[in-house]
């Protein structure tokens, strides 16, 4: 069952919410230098001073970023109706109310900046678009295959070849060469190998390694001294502070990206919208604790998200509640 978010009347402008947008992703930017962020700051506090608007439409844009990121609003914090008038916003008891009624608006602004992080995408030196495949060569002959929304940052020196997963998943086929070890550094953990084959899937919380020949070993960011040993077939999600158990894995279904598919056998619900997110423009949120764990069996189309996300929705009776295209949350 798809749902449309309520109107609202209008106390806040669309160039207030607008100039609250540009703001926020402004202020967020991990990307500025020190200078840069302290001439930003006082040019910030000057624009939020002009107005008291100004600070009801930044905070509101906050809230409504946290969401996104986090995707902890519940049902009962929308007001819902069957269709969409205006993206203006009334203040009312809660605040997060307007957050909410002006999402169209962050998106049409932001656009699809929530999957394409343009400054991580300056940091690396090939990037792949969302519902997008690239194949990159690299100098020795080894070979990087990047699924959608993907980025790597490439260092090669005489004794070692490192490649920075920045963003997203990679297929990596590794030229032999025990004398020039490989290294492939996350924001979780390291892989490290010297020849061999694997792919890498990087979320916000983990890694999962899955290794289809030769071996690997893994190390945590935060726990250096713990390191465990990959052979074929085996595959380890990595954290930052920790290594989680070695298991077998189905090649078929970590390779179904390659084939243009998603295969899912007994997955949560939430491991499902995670990969979803990553093959179309916008945002899926889960609104409802209780439906995460909810199990799904399928293949699925990654060149039509869409009607992966429709007959997902209807095999468990769930509700959509579309904000806009880009946004849209299940419960």
């Amino acid at each position: 069952m798809v749902e449309m978010a309520s109107k609202y009347t209008a106390e806040i402008p669309e160039a207030i919410l607008e100039q609250a947008s540009v703001w926020h992703a402004r202020m967020h930017d991990s990307d500025l230098q020190e200078s840069q962020g302290c001439q930003l700051k006082a040019q910030f506090n000057t624009w939020l001073l002009a107005d008291p608007l100004h600070r009801v439409a930044y905070d509101d844009m906050s809230s409504l970023w946290d969401v996104l990121t986090h995707s902890e609003l519940s049902e009962n914090d929308l007001i819902l109706e069957p269709t969409v008038q205006k993206t203006f916003i009334k203040r009312v008891s809660r605040p997060f109310y307007a957050a909410v009624a002006s999402v169209a608006l962050f998106v049409a602004i932001a656009g699809v900046g929530w999957q394409q992080n343009w400054p991580l995408r300056l940091q690396s030196d090939y990037y792949s678009n969302v519902g997008e495949q690239k194949v990159v060569q690299l100098d020795d002959n080894s070979e990087i295959i990047l699924n959608t929304n993907s980025a790597i940052k490439v260092n090669y020196t005489k004794q070692l070849r490192e490649v920075v997963l920045l963003q997203g998943e990679a297929r990596f086929n590794v030229a032999k060469n025990s004398e020039r070890p490989f290294v492939v550094n996350t924001t979780q953990g390291t892989v490290t190998v010297t020849g061999t084959q694997f792919n890498v899937s990087l979320y916000s919380d983990s890694a999962t390694v899955s290794l289809f020949e030769g071996s690997v070993a893994l190390t945590s960011n935060q726990a250096r001294k713990l390191r465990k040993n990959l052979s074929a077939n085996q595959q380890a999600k990595l954290f930052s502070t920790g290594i989680g158990a070695v298991s077998e894995f189905d090649a078929a279904v970590v390779n179904a990206w390659q084939r243009g598919q998603l295969v899912f056998y007994s997955a949560a619900l939430s491991e499902v919208v995670a990969k979803l997110n990553r093959y179309r423009k916008g945002k899926i949120i889960i609104t409802d604790d209780s439906v995460n764990n909810l199990q799904i069996s399928g293949v699925f189309s990654i060149n039509d998200p869409d009607a992966a996300l429709e007959m997902i929705t209807e095999t468990l009776a769930l509700k959509q509640t579309r904000l806009t295209d880009y946004l849209v949350m299940l419960h």
